[in-house]
């Protein structure tokens, strides 16, 4: 049976592994936030925010999870997902490359 929902911590290592609903809503409080941000760089009026999400964004799709993330503010138009943190670590640093282009 194929679970619909997949929850995720973040291990010491970097590396991801399954947890359940109580340690996922620890992760997620706020005053554990930090833990969770991968990288932040401001450009101009925009924030480009990389995190670990704790939850596949996958919509199941049956392959690795997408468990980090990238957005830029304020406009939140731009949102790149990733599976792993050296993926969120590159994806970050290319994201902030382009819109320096730009800016």
């Amino acid at each position: 049976m194929n679970k619909l929902i997949y929850y995720y911590k973040l291990n010491e290592d970097k590396t991801i592994s399954e947890t359940d609903l109580e340690q996922f809503c620890q992760i997620m409080k706020p005053e554990n936030t930090a833990a969770r941000q991968v990288d932040r760089t401001t450009i101009g009026d925009l924030t480009v925010s990389t995190v670990f999400l704790s939850m596949d964004q996958g919509e199941c799709n049956g392959r690795y999870p997408l468990v980090f993330e990238s957005m830029v503010f304020p406009d939140c138009e731009i949102c790149v997902r990733y599976s792993t943190w050296d993926e969120a670590v590159i994806g970050h640093q290319d994201l902030v490359k382009e819109l320096r282009k730009i800016q």
